[in-house]
This record gives C-alpha cells, structure tokens and sequence, in this order.
C-alpha cells in the first residue's frame, strides 16, 4: 500500500500539469490515479474517478481532481502516524526526533484527555503507550482493549522491567512491550517494521474487519454526506443507534470468543433484513448505527422489533438472554448538521437503557431524559480524567473531586448523586473515613471503593465502613461497567 502523503503528491502534480497535458495523457493519467486510489482503499476517490472516466469531459476533470484533493485532505490524510501516550515527554525525546528525521508524522498527548475520541479522530497508525509507576499505561491498554480499537491499529507498551507488568500488557493485546532502557536503533526499526505492516495489512478505512459492515471512519464520512444529499433532495432520513443490553456479561459468562462469534452471527442477521439502499456501520464495541432512506418511522420500528426478535432466537441457541436497546430519530429540514441527529438517536437510546434495555424508543418518545449522576473522587488526576470522560461518553452526568473533603462538600451541594466511585487512599482522608461520613449522610447512595491493594483486610474495611462495591487497580473497564449498571443500571 501506498502511503496518503504520496498519493496525494500525485494529485498535485496532476494538477499543476493539467493545462500541459492532451485528453489522452489526461485520460491515462486519471485511470492510474483511479487504480491507485482502489488499491489504497479511498472508496469515495475511487468512485468519484470512475463516474469521471465513464463520462469524461476536461472542464468536468479539473474539478473532480480537486474535488479528490479536498476529500483525501479531509478525510484519509492520517494526521499522525505514530501517537505516544505519556506524562514524561522528555524521556521520549531522542525516539521522538530521530522518527521526525526518518520522516514520520509523531504526536505526544498526555493521560489527561479523552483516549479513544482522539484516537478515533486522528487515526494514528501506531499507538505507543507509556506505563507509568500507577500503571496508566495498562488503564489506558484495558480501555483500548475494550473499545477493540487493538483490531484496528497496533498498540506497543514501554515499561519497566517487571515481568508481570509484560505479561499483563501483551496479555490485553499489545504487539510489543520495550522496556525503558531502551537501544534508539533497535526501537526505531521495530517501529518501522509494525508501521508498515499495520499500513499493509491491518488499516482498512472502510470495512469493519470484524463484522464486515463500514467502520465508523467511513461511516462517520458517509453520514455527513447522506446528511446533506437528504437536506438538498427533501427525501427521509432515519437515524438508529443500537446497542447490545448484555455483551458484556456473555462475554464473562462464554468468553470472549464465543461473544465474538454471537456478535458476528447478530451482525449478519441486521445485513439480512436491512435493505441494500440502507447503511449499517459499527460504532465501537457491540454499538451499530443504521441508516434508512424513504422510509416512514413505523416502518424503521417494525423492523427493529424483527431485528429484536430475531436477535433474541439467536441467544437462545447459546442459552443466553441476547437483547439490545435502540434510540431512532428523525431527520428534520431544519437541522444543521448529522450531529444533532445523532444526538437524538443518542438520547433516545440512553433512555431506552435506563429504563431496563430490551427496547427500542424514537426522539419523539423522549422531551428530556433524566441522567444519572456519579461523583468520582480520587487524587490522580489522570484517573479522574480517564473515568469522568469516560462515563460521561457513556451518558452519565459525572462531578469530581481530588479528595474526600472536597468530596463531602460536592454530596452536601448535590443530593441527586446516585452513585460514588472513589479511590481507598487520599491525602487528608481515606477511603473508608470518607464513605463512613458519606452514610452519615445518606445510607442509599451506592459506593464503588477503588484500590491498588489486593488484601482481604483492605476489603474488608472499606465494606464495613459502607461501600457496596470494591475493585482492585488497574482495573477492568468492563469489569466497573458492570459494577456499575448492577447498582444502578
């Protein structure tokens, strides 16, 4: 494959020799540019090339080229190749610059920012992760991991020189764990190595290699365009997100693989009853969303209520309640943007998950819905960071607080929390001093106690003080999802 930068240097040229060149080179020249841009995956470009030669004219020409210029620039030039995730930029320095002098693109983002949106945004071909004393790093990993984004892109770990630790991060799907007392040259050819071979064989901007059905890269792309064809034309627009109730807990349950397997069967059961005009892309995870053209909103709800029995035959071929929630919403002329139609979908489908999975509810069904509400409490701010974003994306109204103190006065000012996660070991007070004072207040709210220690007596103590939940660090995103929706759904 050949890399973005190249093929766009290509259509440039093109450009700056169009008035130099006869329809005959012309016509050659765009008949390379469109088995280039086939073999390289740039679906729209290829398309668009093609319409070209099939009705060929040069006025025509010049502004389809451009037009392909603009669509490589906005949507598959990669802004960065290779992503270092770390809070010690310094000690990276000399790998960073000498993969600037061979050429790459780097980019050096701390824990401290939402992870998997500036992934799924800037599409980095390698992601190198740092694993810090607090283990970030394998937190980081754990989220990665559970997203799948592992499938997609290769994950290497720099560490330490525990053999647990590398156990731990190759374990969760990294390609490579290099410890810090790294050799420049060796790294920086390996690197060279994974970057090639995640370009060859690995990227793929427009299938889902998983399930077969558009990623979210080209679906995100195909959306906006959809979007604005139905605002010009006048013709409807359904848009559904649809979200699996009990993934997660199959997947403890069967394991992962026998989920996968349940996953893929669910998938082509969607391909089978969704028309061929229609579109399925994959949002992350066992998330979906679908888009109907020229269909009236009873019709989208007799279909996902097939989609929904069919899917629950399915689970009872492997003994397992097999369900999903859907939020559908309509499009209306005076939208400004896919966005606010997704937002929609977005909360109907929230709502349809608060209120016990297992249904599908249109935008019209929710005027507002009511979030639940977490208050995070823990000193490391990078934790706090990766979970209040994290949560927030998965539709809860989240406070924080960076110790018990200033945990108290939040519960005093905010009496509608639900539910607390807070770590066992903070400045001034404890873990379980705090949740003792919290059920002073309030014996409902539930607790989650965070800790990297493993002991019984550490458990212990944070039980009997009140807490309804205690779990280890580094913990498993899944693992507190869980928690999480079995206190308070």
């Amino acid at each position: 494959m050949k890399r973005i930068e190249d093929i766009l240097r290509d259509f440039n040229k093109l450009m700056e020799d169009f008035n130099r060149l006869d329809d005959s080179e012309l016509l050659n020249k765009i008949k390379n540019l469109s088995k280039e841009a086939e073999d390289n995956a740039l679906f729209e470009v290829h398309k668009a090339l093609l319409n070209l030669l099939h009705d060929f004219d040069t006025d025509k020409a010049n502004i389809v080229i451009k037009e392909c210029i603009d669509i490589i620039q906005k949507y598959f030039l990669r802004e960065d190749e290779f992503l270092i995730i770390t809070d010690d930029e310094t000690s990276f320095g000399n790998l960073i610059r000498t993969l600037k002098l061979e050429g790459f693109k780097v980019s050096v983002k701390a824990y401290d920012f939402d992870v998997i949106e500036y992934i799924y945004s800037r599409r980095p071909d390698v992601i190198l992760i740092d694993n810090d004393l607090k283990n970030h790093g394998v937190i980081t990993l754990n989220i990665l991991s559970d997203e799948e984004i592992l499938k997609k892109m290769p994950v290497i770990v720099f560490g330490g020189e525990s053999y647990e630790e590398k156990i731990q991060a190759l374990s969760l799907g990294a390609v490579d764990y290099i410890e810090k007392n790294f050799d420049i040259n060796e790294v920086v050819l390996k690197l060279k190595n994974i970057y090639r071979l995640s370009n060859t064989y690995i990227k793929n901007n427009i299938y889902d290699v998983f399930t077969g059905v558009y990623s979210r890269y080209h679906g995100d792309i195909i959306s906006k365009k959809e979007f604005q064809r139905v605002k010009n034309a006048g013709d409807t627009f359904l848009f559904m997100l649809l979200d699996f109730d009990n993934m997660a807990k199959i997947n403890l349950s069967l394991g992962k693989s026998k989920g996968n397997d349940i996953l893929k069967e669910s998938v082509d059961i969607f391909k089978k009853l969704v028309a061929n005009s229609d579109i399925i892309y994959r949002v992350h995870g066992d998330s979906f969303a679908f888009m109907f053209f020229n269909k009236s909103l009873l019709e989208v709800l007799m279909l996902a209520d097939k989609m929904q029995r069919e899917i629950k035959k399915l689970g009872d071929k492997y003994g397992e309640n097999l369900t999903f929630s859907a939020g559908v919403a309509e499009f209306r002329k005076d939208m400004e943007d896919i966005d606010e139609l997704i937002n929609l979908a977005e909360k109907a489908l929230i709502r349809a998950k608060q209120e016990g999975g297992s249904k599908i509810l249109t935008s019209k069904q929710i005027a507002e819905y009511n979030k639940k509400r977490l208050l995070i409490v823990d000193d490391d701010r990078i934790i706090l960071s990766i979970l209040s974003k994290r949560y927030k994306n998965k539709g809860y109204d989240c406070l924080t607080a960076q110790n018990g103190e200033e945990a108290l006065k939040v519960f005093n000012d905010n009496k509608d929390i639900d539910l607390i996660i807070s770590d066992f070991y903070m400045p001034g007070m404890n873990g379980d001093e705090f949740v003792k004072e919290i059920r002073k207040l309030n014996k409902n709210v539930k607790i989650i106690v965070l800790s990297g220690h493993k002991s019984e007596s550490h458990v212990q103590r944070a039980l009997n003080a009140g807490a309804d939940e205690y779990v280890t660090k580094p913990f498993s995103p899944v693992e507190l999802d869980i928690r999480i929706k079995k206190l308070i759904g």
